[in-house]
């Protein structure tokens, strides 16, 4: 198998939804790791995608974040 090149794709905003990214942390030591990166950053942002309300979740200083991680 041949290297490839490496893409990252990013949804934009309105992809956001209450629980987002916590059963991919939950099974993904991977995606735990981004989270707990992410939580150091700014602090409190996997608990924002994974128990945010819709409300909250759509106000874009708290979307973006989520959605990056």
């Amino acid at each position: 198998m041949s290297e490839g090149k490496i893409a990252f794709v990013f949804s934009g905003q309105g992809a956001q939804c209450p629980g987002m990214g916590k059963a991919l942390c939950e099974t993904s030591k991977a995606a735990a790791a981004v989270f707990a990166l992410a939580d150091r950053i700014r602090p409190g942002t996997s608990q924002q995608c994974f128990h945010g309300t819709k409300e909250e979740l759509n106000l874009t200083i708290n979307t973006q974040p989520c959605l990056f991680s």
